[in-house]
């Protein structure tokens, strides 16, 4: 268990020219985090979801400019979801400081 709550699943994997990273976690509210690095920063993002019973709903997210993960590029081999973490912690923090 993490500070977070249990983790229930983590993702990192490669597609379409874009490192995708996804965790889900369960304490009082079930947050799922999900971060796209692409090729393009336009179409990178990093956000994080509150499941309301029904659906996956935005809590928040940044600017992949903002993440460390924007020095990832599609083509790093190496990539591992350790790469996202600490931008995950920082959406963590600012979600749960929304929705607690």
């Amino acid at each position: 268990m993490s500070a977070y709550g249990d983790v229930i699943s983590t993702r990192c994997w490669n597609m379409n020219q874009s490192w995708y990273y996804e965790s889900i976690y369960k304490k009082k509210h079930k947050l799922r985090v999900k971060i796209r690095r692409n090729a393009y920063d336009n179409q990178s993002f990093a956000n994080v979801f509150r499941w309301d019973g029904n659906q996956w709903q935005l809590v928040c997210g940044k600017s992949i400019m903002e993440c460390k993960c924007q020095t990832i590029s599609y083509v790093n081999k190496d990539v591992t979801a350790a790469d996202f973490k600490q931008d995950e912690e920082e959406l963590l923090r600012e979600a749960l400081a929304i929705v607690e």
